[in-house]
């Protein structure tokens, strides 16, 4: 299993650090508002890598919560309401967005209000150090006392000082020097400490937690690559700074970003697309940055994660998610969701014909599927999971097996050799078992056939004039016409349910409905 390290920004093979186990740190949401299609982008794809992981390994997977913090205050402030409740409600939003996506709970989700302690025992230890100072009840982390800051993204100290966006402070030894403590302010949520009272800085609070649960050592540090500088590079620094080992997280793993285009050029104004993928403008040919692109709560151009699936099924945001490489940037399209949600339904009618095939046609005994076909039907997938979690790829071999799947049952010319229904059988259940499994890789394929079909077909009949019962009621009247041989009203009933938007579909030993498209 081959993973990009952010830190090494090379491919190399996982090496836990006890052998058959995984550590592994995701950095969470700051509960100020409903997260967004971004956050669902990082939590679905760490969602993936986790499920894979624990194919392996025995897995302690870490996702924090940060519940206090200025963003979460000025939001509370501008409502008159209390920190904590607002910070409590997003929490709850998050989980059932999470649990609509399909997203595996971690083994520990610490939020910061509830490890002040350790936060101020690991702050004591990096003064104790020589790497922070205190200046009036505020603590900051010394960052040229750290000669390995930097190397995380890359960047010499020189060129930080440069270019990055820090607070003004003159106070600070350097503008690079950042929040390890923060004093209280009036009305502030605060806590007790050997500097006064006060609370945590932002990045102090994922050192403390993931050595609270982790160790000051530990596998897989994930999150979104807008935290590559300067949260995960002050992680490291601070966490490096009081353990003295040189090493905080062995694999950095970051998502790309979900982009949406801007509603005009910066530049020449010119109105753009809705949706697409642009570099630049089309009209006066200025690239877009990546930040200019990033769909984020501070720049006010987001999509709630439970507004989008008020519009679409869950399972089709989650393939859509994952139809790109994680580390890749993906832009928000409704286009594409459409595809996905298109992709979802077919999967879900080829399953559902595969096993109905499979369950009324017992299987002979004969070559399996790798002999018949030549390859093996869960290997490639294998391969390509393996390949630093290459969903893309992943999605489309499953794609590949469910298009045979359908070959099979209907005939091609890849199938168009001999085989009775008894070999048919026995292929189709190898494919059935590989889909599934592939599914449950990728959150997806959650509900049986019958359960989501049916499930569609009345949430479309719902915007129709007929209930599913009224339109079952016709389907057996027509079936009893066609019995009595009165073909004129079985035609009549057809072409009524047609007019009423109902597709009806005659199959063996059975008529099947669905609203139009």
């Amino acid at each position: 299993m081959k993973i990009y390290n952010t830190l090494t920004r090379e491919k190399a093979e996982l090496s836990p650090m006890t052998p058959g186990r995984v550590s592994m740190y995701v950095c969470g949401i700051t509960s100020y508002a409903p997260s967004h299609i971004g956050h669902a982008r990082a939590y679905v794809s760490f969602d993936v890598v986790y499920r894979w992981l624990c194919r392996r390994y025995q897995v302690t997977f870490v996702r924090n919560f940060t519940d206090v913090d200025d963003k979460i205050i000025r939001a509370a402030n501008a409502r008159g309401e209390d920190p904590r409740d607002l910070s409590e409600r997003y929490i709850a939003m998050f989980h059932e967005d999470m649990g609509r996506l399909g997203c595996k709970s971690p083994n520990h989700e610490p939020k910061v209000t509830e490890h002040i302690r350790p936060i101020i025992a690991l702050i004591e230890e990096i003064l104790a150090k020589g790497h922070g100072y205190v200046v009036d009840g505020d603590v900051y982390f010394d960052v040229a006392s750290f000669p390995a800051y930097g190397k995380l993204s890359g960047r010499s100290i020189e060129d930080l000082l440069a270019g990055a966006r820090v607070e003004v402070d003159e106070r600070k030894k350097s503008p690079n020097d950042f929040a390890l403590w923060k004093s209280a302010k009036p009305g502030e949520p605060s806590w007790e400490s050997p500097w006064g009272k006060g609370r945590p800085g932002w990045h102090i609070e994922c050192s403390a937690m993931s050595k609270e649960y982790l160790g000051t050592t530990f596998d897989i540090h994930c999150g979104g690559k807008d935290l590559v500088f300067p949260h995960h590079e002050n992680e490291i620094a601070q966490t490096c700074a009081a353990s003295g080992d040189s090493v905080m997280a062995h694999v950095w793993m970051h998502n790309g970003f979900v982009n949406l285009l801007p509603e005009s050029c910066p530049s020449c104004k010119a109105e753009l697309p809705a949706e697409g993928e642009l570099s630049a403008c089309p009209s006066c040919g200025r690239p877009f940055s990546e930040e200019e692109l990033k769909m984020s709560k501070s720049r006010n151009n987001f999509f709630p994660i439970r507004e989008v699936l008020e519009r679409h099924e869950p399972e089709a945001l989650r393939m859509f998610l994952l139809s790109s490489h994680y580390r890749s940037p993906i832009a928000f399209s409704e286009t594409r969701l459409d595809e996905a949600e298109r992709r979802v339904e077919k999967t879900y009618e080829t399953l559902e014909r595969l096993g109905a095939f499979v369950s009324s046609h017992p299987r002979t005994n004969g070559a399996g599927f790798a002999e018949v076909f030549g390859f093996d039907p869960r290997q490639r997938f294998r391969d390509a999971m393996d390949d630093d979690f290459n969903t893309a790829v992943a999605l489309a071999e499953s794609g590949e097996l469910l298009k045979l799947a359908n070959d099979l049952l209907h005939g091609s010319e890849r199938t168009s050799y001999e085989l009775l229904d008894g070999d048919r059988s026995r292929l189709l259940a190898e494919i059935a078992e590989a889909v599934w499994d592939q599914g449950d890789v990728l959150g997806l394929f959650r509900e049986t056939p019958a359960e989501f079909l049916d499930r569609k077909k009345s949430a479309r009949a719902s915007s129709l004039d007929l209930t599913p019962e009224q339109i079952e009621q016709l389907i057996a009247e027509r079936a009893a016409a066609r019995v009595n041989k009165d073909f004129a009203r079985a035609d009549e009933i057809r072409k009524e349910l047609d007019a009423r938007g109902i597709v009806i579909k005659d199959g063996k030993g059975a008529t099947t409905w669905e609203p139009k498209t």
